[in-house]
C-alpha cells in the first residue's frame, strides 16, 4: 500500500506539506473589520490586545490539548510590536538552513525553558540572544496563546510585547537567524496576504492560516499564533 502523496508549495522558500486534499476558506469579518479601523498607532494595539483578553465573544478557541501522559518540554516566543507611532509592525524571524528542525522557516524568537525560568524568562532571553533586542526596550504585553507542537515536541507559550523603540537596530545571531523580517500589521490583514485553508486527512479536518510575505510564507504555529494576536487586538477594540 503506497503512502499519503505531500504536495509540497514550490513558490516560496519554505516547503508545506499540503496534503492532497484542502479546501480554501472564506476571509473571516473581523479580519476585515480591523483592518478597517486603520491606522491604528502601537499604543491603540496594546491597550486593545490587553482589553481583548477579558473577552468572551469570539474568543480564540484553545489550541488541542496534549493526550494524557504526554509530557512536551515548555518553551517560549516572543511576538514583538516595532515601527513608527502609527505603522506598527510584527518582528518575525526566518531561520537558518543549517538548524536540525524548522530549518529556512519564518518564526518568533525563541525557544526551550532553561533551568529557573518561566516561558515568558525564556522568550525573552532568546529574543535578545537572536536578534538582540534588550529586554529593557520590551513591555510584555500578554499571553498571546498556548499550544503543542507534534512535530517538535514542545508545548509552547506565545507572549506579545511592545518595543520601546520605533527602529530597533538588530543583531541576528549567525547560528540561528537568517534574516530579521519586519511586516507591517497592515499588511497582515491585507486579502492579498493572508488566506486560510482546511486540510483534510481521514475524517480529520484542521484549519491552517497562511500569510505570502514577498518569498516567505509563514504558516503553521507561527501563523496560528499570529492570527490570534490580530483576533486579541480586534476583540479589545470592540470592547470601546
Amino acid at each position: 500500500m503506497m503512502g499519503e502523496i505531500i504536495e509540497l508549495d514550490s513558490r516560496y522558500r519554505q516547503l508545506v506539506p499540503r496534503p492532497p486534499l484542502t479546501r480554501r476558506m472564506k476571509r473571516p469579518v473581523w479580519m476585515d473589520e480591523l483592518a478597517e479601523s486603520l491606522p491604528l498607532n502601537r499604543f491603540d494595539l496594546a491597550r486593545a490586545f490587553s482589553m481583548g483578553e477579558a473577552s468572551r465573544d469570539l474568543a480564540p478557541k484553545p489550541a488541542p490539548s496534549l493526550p494524557d501522559g504526554d509530557m512536551k518540554r515548555p518553551a517560549g516566543v516572543l511576538a514583538v510590536l516595532t515601527g513608527s507611532a502609527f505603522s506598527p509592525s510584527m518582528v518575525f524571524t526566518r531561520r537558518s538552513l543549517h538548524l536540525k528542525s524548522h530549518s529556512g522557516e519564518i518564526a518568533f524568537p525563541g525557544g526551550k525553558v532553561e533551568h529557573g525560568e518561566t516561558p515568558m524568562d525564556a522568550a525573552i532571553r532568546e529574543t535578545y540572544e537572536e536578534i538582540g533586542i534588550e529586554p529593557s526596550t520590551l513591555d510584555i504585553l500578554g499571553k498571546i496563546t498556548e499550544l503543542a507542537t507534534s512535530t517538535s515536541g514542545i508545548s509552547m507559550s506565545a507572549y506579545l510585547a511592545m518595543s520601546s523603540v520605533s527602529s530597533p537596530i538588530y543583531y541576528p545571531s549567525e547560528d540561528e537567524v537568517a534574516a530579521v523580517i519586519e511586516v507591517p500589521i497592515a499588511e497582515l490583514l491585507s486579502s492579498a496576504i493572508y488566506h486560510r485553508e482546511v486540510w483534510i486527512r481521514g475524517h480529520e479536518e484542521r484549519e491552517m492560516h497562511f500569510f505570502a510575505i514577498d518569498d516567505d510564507l509563514v504558516w503553521g504555529a507561527t501563523a496560528y499564533i499570529t492570527v490570534q494576536a490580530l483576533k486579541r487586538i480586534y476583540l479589545g477594540l470592540r470592547q470601546k
